[in-house]
């Protein structure tokens, strides 16, 4: 049997819960509207270049350029990210804090940008428990 060494744990969709679209609940209502500007404009695409190391202000300006009538919905993205990761899944960060006590060497693996990475580990202080943090 082999002796385990280390374990990571990921962030988004393990450790907390992310959805975006929890951004524009309010400030979009209509859903189908919501999801066009989520696929069209703010996508998953457009948000792994801040993950890679875009600057956010950077990626603002891009969108702004191209969608000038959608600016403030644009800029609320960044500006409301800590609504899109509402909580953390308990059982799962308690299995990690579990482990860390047990013994375990744990560290966790993120694709968020790093500014929402330090925002998160404020919000959820658990983040800062394992050994380190790839980001």
């Amino acid at each position: 049997m082999t002796e385990i060494k280390h374990i990571v744990f990921d962030v988004g969709h393990v450790l907390l819960h992310w959805d975006p679209e929890l951004i524009y609940m309010n400030l979009i209502p209509d859903r189908s509207e919501r999801q066009i500007f989520l696929k069209d404009i703010c996508n998953n695409a457009w948000n792994a270049e801040q993950d890679t190391g875009r600057d956010w202000t950077e990626a603002e300006d891009m969108l702004v350029v191209q969608y000038p009538e959608k600016e403030t919905l644009i800029r609320a993205y960044k500006k409301n990210w800590m609504d899109s990761v509402p909580h953390a899944f308990e059982d799962i960060a308690a299995v990690m804090t579990g482990l860390i006590e047990t013994g375990y060497d744990v560290t966790i693996l993120s694709n968020f940008h790093q500014d929402t990475f330090a925002d998160s580990v404020v919000r959820f202080p658990f983040l800062s428990r394992p050994r380190g943090a790839t980001v």
